[in-house]
């Protein structure tokens, strides 16, 4: 079939069933794509030899034209994209009877190839010849010749094409070779040349978590091939539906072209829960929608420590991570009455907790969530649109920067729990990107540029006496330092939510503004003495006219605009009509190249391109 070079493909199940162009089925396969083509090309001096005669499909007869050995022979291997990091074996050897033997000069040129090595072949009748490994093959091929200066080479040599482990054997019709294993060990080879990497595609839920969650693959660069639909994960042993429990430690890039992941439920009650727990040193994640849930109706009811996020549950320890061009949009139902007074819950809409990281990059992202957490009883809750939580305990660091990015929808905490002394292990936050931003020892920096919240806000702790740290904002939920150093950068952004209310029992320390809660050094609402301020760099941003603060369930109308620049927690103040306009969003710098502002007219808010 002239068509084996460029077959379609049609799932089914685990396997492939591959057809050319006629409709003729030529085989099954558990995993191929039509980019992992070889094209192999024999050429004796000028002349482009032709396979005759009938073998093994695994192999192919060459005739030559002369019996003399004036003329190079020369392998000419073209790879469209082969799976990277496997060895492979290119053979010439003799047919039947014959051999072919060589001294002299073996030479390579090669495009994105690792040359192992070009070795003879030496062994009983027609297996006598020569032999080229090579692996991690690019876009590109190799050329490899033999000078033959024996007096004699065989009138028809056999040429194959195998990955060294056995795995895979080469077809070949005409003078191409096709991959077409009967079972592949990995996932269908990706050239996405146009990124500069190389990488495999995933196709379904079990590729999902098989590959990035086994040991030498997450380090590889994969790419979603469709949506993916996780209510169809199942266990690889049973074949039996089972509760997400994401990849842990995956460093590679993510390539989500678009695609959607939907059904991600969120079940586990302590720990880490995510699409995935956590991420390693250079992760990147781009491009892809997540649906997320907890499980039915009712709250999940957290029965001890929680790092709960959309895309990823905890980061730590690690450096240079990117999460890019991610739209996270569902709810999540969050119960905590099992928790214990000395626990904590930390929701974000991407990530619940972030901490020791130097190089955490969020660009271009979404948080279109409903968050709701009821009956807290952990020392510290934390939920952000985007983060619950960033924090540096030691004395290392953790660096933050979020740009272009926004969050709606709701974010709400409510509880009816005392916490009876006043100590850094007690806390309350919520705001539209994160809820607590914190240093105790080490340096902790945050750096948010041109991005909006118009999530709407809530704490509500309706003891009497309550002694938790809380904090709400339209952006951050509280800044404070505790020990070290503490660096928040805020500028461009707005906070446009209807509200940001607050409830401060006797007893609690608190900061409530329409940009972000901030911690107090003067002593004053409820702070002890000391130095809780952060350094703050705050410019250029408004905040809704009106948004409600204070005491839920109504709290009262800021409509105070004396910060005129812009410079302070409060943000300048714009009233609702204002904010529906083109001029007040250009003003902060956000740019019809990166933001589709064409909602504002319906009664939306922008969106990213």
């Amino acid at each position: 079939a002239a068509n084996r070079l460029n077959p379609a493909f049609t799932k089914e199940g685990n396997s492939y069933s591959m057809s050319s162009e006629n409709g003729q089925t030529l085989g099954y396969v558990k995993a191929v794509a039509s980019s992992s083509q070889a094209k192999i090309e024999i050429w004796y001096g000028s002349d482009n030899l032709t396979p005759s005669g009938t073998s093994s499909n695994m192999e192919r007869t060459f005739a030559l034209p002369a019996r003399n050995a004036d003329k190079d022979l020369v392998v000419k291997v073209q790879a469209g994209s082969l799976l990277s990091n496997k060895l492979y074996t290119v053979k010439v050897f003799g047919y039947q009877d014959q051999n072919i033997t060589y001294s002299g000069t073996v030479s390579c040129s090669l495009d994105g190839y690792a040359i192992k090595g070009v070795t003879a072949i030496s062994g009983a009748a027609g297996t006598q010849g020569a032999q080229v490994q090579f692996d991690s093959p690019g876009a590109g091929g190799f050329n490899w010749s033999l000078s033959a200066v024996e007096t004699w080479v065989p009138a028809a040599f056999t040429v194959t094409l195998e990955k060294t482990a056995g795995l895979q054997k080469i077809a070949i019709e005409s003078m191409a070779f096709a991959v077409t294993p009967a079972e592949l060990s990995g996932p269908i080879a990706l050239d996405i040349t146009s990124q500069g990497q190389v990488g495999y595609r995933i196709f379904d839920a079990n590729d999902f978590y098989n590959y990035l969650n086994t040991t030498g693959y997450q380090t590889t660069n994969f790419a979603l091939a469709a949506n993916i639909d996780l209510a169809d994960y199942r266990d690889p042993v049973s074949g039996q539906p089972v509760d997400w429990n994401g990849p842990s430690g995956y460093s590679g890039r993510l390539y989500g072209n678009g695609y959607t992941i939907k059904n991600l439920v969120l079940t586990q009650t302590t720990g880490k829960t995510a699409l995935f727990l956590t991420l390693g040193n250079n992760a990147h994640i781009e491009n892809f929608t997540l649906e997320v849930s907890t499980t039915g109706t009712t709250p999940l009811n957290m029965t001890g420590p929680n790092y709960f996020g959309g895309v990823v549950g905890y980061i730590s320890d690690v450096d240079a991570i990117t999460i890019e061009k991610v739209n996270v949009k569902g709810s999540l139902n969050i119960g905590n009455a099992g928790n214990t007074s000395s626990s904590y819950l930390l929701v974000g809409g991407l990530i619940g907790e972030v901490k020791k990281t130097s190089g955490l990059n969020i660009i271009k992202c979404a948080s279109e969530l409903d968050i709701s957490v009821n009956g807290t009883t952990a020392s510290t809750t934390g939920i952000g649109g985007l983060i619950g939580r960033v924090r540096r305990d030691t004395s290392d660091t953790t660096t933050v920067n979020i740009s272009q990015c926004y969050t709606t929808g709701t974010i709400s905490l409510q509880t009816n729990y005392t916490v009876s002394s006043l100590n850094t292990g007690s806390g309350l936050y919520a705001g539209g990107l994160i809820g607590d931003i914190s240093s105790k020892g080490g340096t902790t920096t945050v750096d948010i540029d041109e991005c909006y919240s118009s999530a709407a806000v809530l704490i509500n702790n309706s003891a009497a006496t309550s002694a938790y740290y809380t904090g709400a904002g339209g952006l951050v939920g509280l800044m404070w330092r505790e020990s070290g150093t503490l660096n928040v950068t805020i500028n461009n952004s707005a906070a446009i939510g209807e509200k940001a209310l607050l409830s401060t029992p006797s007893g609690s320390a608190h900061s409530n503004n329409r940009i972000a809660g901030v911690g107090k050094n003067d002593a004053t609402d409820g702070f002890p003495s000391g130095n809780w301020a952060p350094t703050l760099d705050l410019g250029n941003n408004i905040a809704r006219k009106g948004m409600r603060l204070g005491a839920p369930p109504t709290g009262t109308p800021d409509n105070g605009d004396s910060d005129t620049t812009g410079i302070t927690v409060a943000g300048k103040a714009v009233d609702a009509a204002a904010l529906r306009t083109l001029a007040v969003w250009s003003a902060l710098g956000f740019s019809s190249a990166d933001w589709d502002f064409s909602g504002l007219s319906q009664g939306k808010w922008p969106t990213l391109k």
